[in-house]
């Protein structure tokens, strides 16, 4: 018998035959894949009890998106465990997108990216319910101390170049950031949290934000992975998730939050700032051409933008 690490209740989806512990993620929660006798596989997250209530808010919301079709693994339960609390997932079985990127044609990408793009949105079509407080607020008021640092830094000089230009860019159109209608960010959406299953696309990993509107750029740039060979997967994603070539007001935003986006990413690697973010989004950002290129031209809409009307790709998906 195993020195299970929760309560008798999570017994009740079988007789737990192996807890074998997930390392994959940036997060420290402790992550396990349970194997039952019955044949069925799980996936268990454990975390403080601090965040117990944050945790029932969630819950709520995954359930809510499960229930309305949107392919994100299947919330089971939630509870008290002796480290703490613990959530419990379908286990997806499957590769993550970012590694079938590595392996896919251009055509392929930018029908992924749409597919990427077309659930992101439904995401964040869904009505916030009555939560209180139990959810992460907006990560407006990180990012605007992150911007100060920045801003008032003696060491401007030793900045990669990409950073002076995002921080010129955010600085001249913060104010696109403000918004009054409130909605749910994933959070981390990104090629690696997301699941290719032999049903499709399945998302999971969320590090649900509550956030006003204009925030929703966030998981866009989040999303994108702006590199020469991943630039028609980007495209793809941007005309998944709004059906239409954007307005240069649309770029605007999602531009400033790329920014934002690299320069929280430098933050957190530079000075292990607790945010939710990738460090792959900045790893890839630094190195990009692509991006130094959008950032430093004077055109809003980037380059490496393949429009719907351009891709080979337009016959099999639209």
């Amino acid at each position: 018998m195993h020195d299970l690490p929760v309560f008798i209740d999570i017994l009740t989806y079988g007789e737990i035959l192996n807890m074998i512990p997930v390392s994959e993620g940036l997060s420290e929660t402790k992550k396990y894949k349970i194997v039952t006798a019955e044949g069925n596989n799980f996936f268990l997250k454990m975390y403080s009890i601090d965040v117990y209530n944050r945790l029932k808010g969630e819950f709520k919301l995954l359930k809510m998106f499960a229930n309305r079709g949107i392919p994100i693994a299947q919330p089971i339960d939630f509870g008290i465990c002796r480290e703490g609390a613990f959530v419990l997932f379908e286990w997806v079985d499957g590769q993550s997108l970012g590694y079938s990127l590595l392996h896919s044609s251009p055509e392929k990408g930018y029908e992924l990216g749409f597919q990427v793009g077309s659930i992101l949105h439904r995401i964040h079509s869904v009505t916030l319910p009555s939560l209180g407080n139990s959810l992460p607020h907006t990560w407006l008021s990180l990012f605007e101390s992150v911007l100060h640092t920045f801003y008032f830094s003696e060491n401007k000089e030793l900045f990669p170049p990409i950073i002076e230009s995002c921080l010129t860019y955010v600085v001249e159109h913060f104010e696109l950031l403000h918004s009054t209608s409130t909605k749910i960010l994933h959070g981390d959406y990104c090629a690696n949290n997301i699941i290719v299953h032999t049903s499709g696309l399945v998302v999971i990993d969320f590090a649900l934000i509550i956030s006003n509107s204009n925030n929703l750029y966030y998981d866009i740039a989040s999303s994108l992975v702006i590199e020469d060979k991943y630039k028609n997967y980007s495209s793809g994603i941007i005309y998944g998730y709004f059906m239409c070539d954007p307005s240069l007001e649309t770029w605007r935003k999602i531009k400033l939050c790329c920014a934002a986006l690299i320069l929280l990413s430098f933050s957190a690697k530079s000075e292990n700032f607790n945010a939710c973010l990738t460090r792959d989004f900045f790893n890839g950002a630094i190195k990009s051409v692509i991006y130094l290129e959008w950032f430093q031209n004077s055109c809003d809409i980037p380059t490496w933008y393949i429009s719907r009307k351009h891709s080979t790709q337009t016959q099999q998906i639209y």
